[in-house]
């Protein structure tokens, strides 16, 4: 049985792997498409800067990219992914938050978890599935 096949009148959904790189010099990483999908989880390789992984979004790719934030403060200012160390010394794969949900476009975002970006010292690739 595949993952779109029905099962009890539900559709199972499957997993989609994407790719985003943080530039050299960049807190954020380039934009991607994920309408009626949610981030699972994510692979960081070693070497990567910040205390914690957020994300941006925004409606469409060229639209401007907002921190996604949650006001009752369970998260801090942004909604992120704590990481275990400001400077990984082995690659890192992490649950995102439940907060991280679909929406058409987002950037993940290195952040010190107070609302502030934290630039990568050289490109980093980060790999994500995202599922639907």
């Amino acid at each position: 049985m595949s993952y779109n096949d029905h099962v009890r009148g539900q559709t199972l959904h499957s997993n989609k792997t994407v790719s985003v790189t943080f530039a050299s010099g960049s807190p954020t990483s380039n934009a991607f498409a994920m309408p009626h999908h949610g981030i699972g989880h994510f692979w960081l390789p070693s070497g990567f800067t910040g205390f914690g992984l957020s994300l941006q979004v925004a409606p469409s790719a060229d639209g401007t990219f907002a921190g996604l934030t949650d006001n009752s403060n369970a998260y801090g200012t942004d909604v992120n992914s704590v990481l275990p160390t400001a400077q990984l010394v082995a690659p890192f794969a992490g649950i995102t938050p439940p907060y991280w949900f679909g929406t058409n476009y987002g950037k993940l975002w290195s952040t010190n978890g107070s609302g502030s970006g934290i630039p990568q010292d050289s490109a980093r690739v980060c790999v994500m599935v995202i599922k639907g």
